[in-house]
């Protein structure tokens, strides 16, 4: 299956959220490009110099932009502690991918219960195309004697 290429944010949520309203213009740029990363990648690495380049920017501004108001968004990855994930974008990409497969074993179900009936249908339109197209043979006509 496909990733989701795409989350939805409502701006208002995080605008009403006393920690993101806080943050300096930094910290809110820090916050969306490590966001970003982890909804491309699923994580992203905590290391402050791999953050800098990541964000093009320097290991000095990563690290005064990479405050606790920031790491209050981001959980460590659970098998790998030198990597950030977003609890939030991970339960968003688990309802999607649930939908998705709902969506998609529904579709299977439906076919299945179409499918007797499609290939009956199917069956009929072949002997009513193989008659219409079969040549009527005429009886011999006989002469007489």
């Amino acid at each position: 299956m496909r990733n989701a290429p795409a989350y939805q944010e409502y701006p208002a949520d995080l605008l009403a959220n006393e920690d993101y309203a806080m943050m300096s213009l930094d910290e809110r740029g820090l916050f969306h490009s490590i966001r970003h990363h982890c909804w491309v990648n699923g994580s992203v690495s905590n290391k402050p110099d791999d953050l800098a380049y990541l964000v093009h920017s320097t290991e000095g501004q990563v690290l005064l932009a990479l405050t606790e108001r920031v790491k209050k968004f981001f959980d460590f990855h659970p098998t790998k502690p030198e990597r950030f994930i977003s609890p939030e974008l991970e339960k968003y990409r688990k309802e999607m991918t649930e939908k998705s497969e709902a969506r998609r074993q529904a579709g299977l179900l439906s076919a299945s219960r179409r499918r007797p009936r499609a290939k009956k249908i199917e069956s009929l339109q072949q002997s009513v195309g193989s008659a219409a197209n079969a040549v009527v043979e005429h009886p011999a006509s006989t002469t007489p004697e």
